[in-house]
């Protein structure tokens, strides 16, 4: 099991500073985000910034809705540039969740276009996992927010989820969600959840979450899918540690003892 952090750690710094930084804390994979960080930089720049710090990209994630909204770019063609980006890094997963799309003022669903997007890359030959992830806030209703909805269609379509903890965490017991999607996941999205604040997208161990007895779970059920550090540095509602040192040291920390606990 790798044990990666997502790129998405941070959107106000340039991707050479987001590096910088993941590169001290001692990350040695990561998945990158196509954010606003990553979005417009060109894929050899991407792989010789990771290849000069010695950092490998295991999974590849596809922007959010508003930046597929700026661009213009539909889920299609960001699944297919992250497949070329995964497929030159070696890189086993994408994650997707084009779910929504803005115009003209109004918000239109997306789900029929993801879910033929999730059906029709997996059935390619290919080598890499295509997968959609659970949700439980979202700009427009979605069948993603409802886990009896999203595991029929996995069923039904025998393909590949994210499976995100601090999302589930408002849905039900993280553990429980887990076993319930664990024949469909190939990535883990981990971060902790504060109930009493309402802060998703925590550093493991300082929210409400049974993340101890997860990683546990994880090793009883033998899971050999990626697990990645999904945290927001920069938001102000999310973030209680202000200073980029701060960060460097909780993010140390916590990949050490995911080492540890894993053996």
């Amino acid at each position: 099991m790798l044990v990666s952090v997502s790129t998405g750690v941070y959107y106000q710094k340039s991707y050479k500073e987001i590096l910088d930084v993941l590169k001290e804390a001692g990350t040695k994979y990561i998945e990158l985000f196509f954010n606003d960080a990553f979005y417009n930089i060109d894929m050899e720049t991407i792989l010789n910034a990771t290849f000069e710090r010695d950092i490998k990209i295991t999974s590849v994630h596809t922007p959010l809705p508003a930046i597929a909204d700026k661009t213009g770019m539909s889920e299609h063609i960001w699944m297919k540039k992250a497949q070329i980006l995964a497929e030159k890094a070696g890189a086993e997963v994408v994650v997707t969740h084009i779910l929504s799309q803005k115009k003209k003022g109004q918000m239109y669903s997306l789900d029929e276009e993801h879910k033929k997007n999730i059906i029709d890359f997996n059935r390619m030959d290919s080598n890499i996992y295509f997968t959609t992830e659970n949700h439980s806030y979202l700009r427009c209703p979605s069948f993603a927010q409802n886990p009896e909805k999203l595991l029929e269609f996995l069923e039904e379509t025998d393909t590949y989820l994210t499976f995100d903890t601090t999302h589930y965490a408002p849905t039900g017991d993280i553990i429980d969600g887990f076993l319930k999607f664990k024949k469909y996941i190939k990535n883990i999205h981990l971060s902790d959840y504060d109930f009493k604040n309402q802060r998703d997208h925590q550093p493991i161990l300082e929210g409400d979450l049974p993340i101890e007895r997860f990683i546990e779970i994880l090793k009883e059920n033998n899971y050999q899918g990626c697990l990645t550090l999904e945290y927001d540095f920069d938001s102000s509602k999310r973030c209680t540690h202000n200073s980029v040192e701060d960060q460097i040291y909780i993010l140390r920390r916590n990949l050490e003892w995911l080492e540890k606990k894993l053996g």
